[in-house]
């Protein structure tokens, strides 16, 4: 997946950063920016290739539960899934069972759209996550079996004007949406424009695009159709309490039939962690050959460049794909822990059913 989770988390931020202020603001923003960045180099092998294999198909995968005995315990999730799941091992310490990932609201959505696309990807964190937005896309491609946003689209970012700071006109040109001043960025039938506003204040929407080669007058139509939306995005997914908070959920696809999904922990000093399910994984080729929850699975290991080498350099990053069954892949990608450790979190991580996949058939 080209176009992945952490990906899409960091141009979220720096648009959230550079659509930003005056200069005396951005110099006073910038230790916490330079922090930001900090963050974002050492994820970047880390998410890039976790969110990569995070979104996947429209299967039934049964949840599996652990008694307090420590022993597995199977129920069956939607029909049509595997009959009887392998057994959880109990070769490391089992975590105890986790919470399942909560639905995040999404808030507006456009009610106007330009010929040829549809919503193919939802991302959004939770509101107490720091620089924490909600992204949906259309795109005029398909994303594939890995949920690739590339190319073509047209983007709703919903952002706190709090954490990114008042609107301000940046060069741009002064809009009228629905009655609040916006501001237009890009050259009439630019590859690349936005036009961002708030709709209260609290709230920054901004409506952008990219290789639709819309008018000024389109991007504006786009914005003054945003209306509030009711719908969540939700990852049928159970995280451990050893996994820490969720920072950012993932869901996209082109169908029923082909979708995927993840949720990436809130990083650390210490450790990073990420979690998808899907029909594919682009964790490195080869490794060591284990078994995980009864389950034929692969463990890659890989050294730690850059500045996280001086905190999580000594365990390096580990992915870890667990064959499902059906051509289902499991991929966990953390550092900053010990093996025993990961692997002890990721036998605690559950696939908990199929989400609702209808609105992949909107539009």
């Amino acid at each position: 997946m080209t176009r992945n989770l952490e990906e899409i988390v960091r141009s979220a931020q720096e648009l959230q950063a550079d659509r930003a202020v005056h200069a005396e603001r951005v110099r006073a923003a910038l230790p916490r920016r330079a922090a930001r960045v900090a963050r974002r180099r050492r994820a970047g092998m880390f998410v890039g290739v976790t969110a990569a294999a995070a979104v996947a198909a429209a299967v039934v995968v049964p949840t599996v539960l652990l008694r307090p005995d420590g022993a597995a315990q199977h129920q069956a999730g939607a029909p049509g899934g595997p009959a009887s799941p392998a057994p959880v091992s109990t070769a490391v310490n089992l975590p105890a069972a986790g919470t399942e990932v909560a639905p995040l609201a999404l808030r507006y959505r456009l009610s106007w759209l330009p010929a040829g696309v549809r919503e193919r990807l939802r991302t959004a964190s939770p509101p107490d996550v720091p620089d924490g937005f909600v992204l949906r896309s259309w795109t005029k491609n398909k994303v594939g079996p890995t949920a690739d946003a590339k190319g073509a689209r047209i983007e709703l970012m919903v952002s706190d004007a709090t954490a990114r700071g008042a609107l301000q006109a940046n060069g741009g040109v002064q809009v009228d949406v629905g009655g609040k001043v916006g501001y237009y960025h890009g050259p009439e039938g630019d590859r690349k424009s936005y036009l961002e506003w708030q709709p209260d204040k609290d709230t920054v929407l901004s409506v952008s695009q990219q290789d639709l080669d819309l008018s000024r007058a389109d991007l504006l139509r786009a914005a003054r159709s945003v209306v509030p939306d009711t719908a969540r995005v939700a990852v049928p997914l159970a995280v451990p309490p050893a996994f820490g908070l969720v920072g950012h959920v993932a869901f996209g696809g082109d169908s029923a039939s082909s979708w995927q999904v993840s949720a990436s922990g809130v990083a650390t000093d210490r450790r990073q962690l990420s979690v998808s399910v899907g029909f594919a994984s682009t964790a490195p080729a080869g490794g060591e050959k284990i078994t995980v929850g009864g389950r034929p699975a692969r463990l890659v290991v890989r050294k730690i460049e850059g500045p996280a080498a001086k905190t999580r350099g000594a365990t390096g990053t580990m992915f870890l794909v667990v064959e499902l069954g059906g051509g289902r892949l499991l991929t966990v990608v953390g550092d900053g822990m010990p093996r025993a450790e990961f692997l002890a979190l990721a036998e605690g991580i559950r696939v908990t059913g199929v989400p609702d996949t209808s609105w992949l058939t909107i539009g």
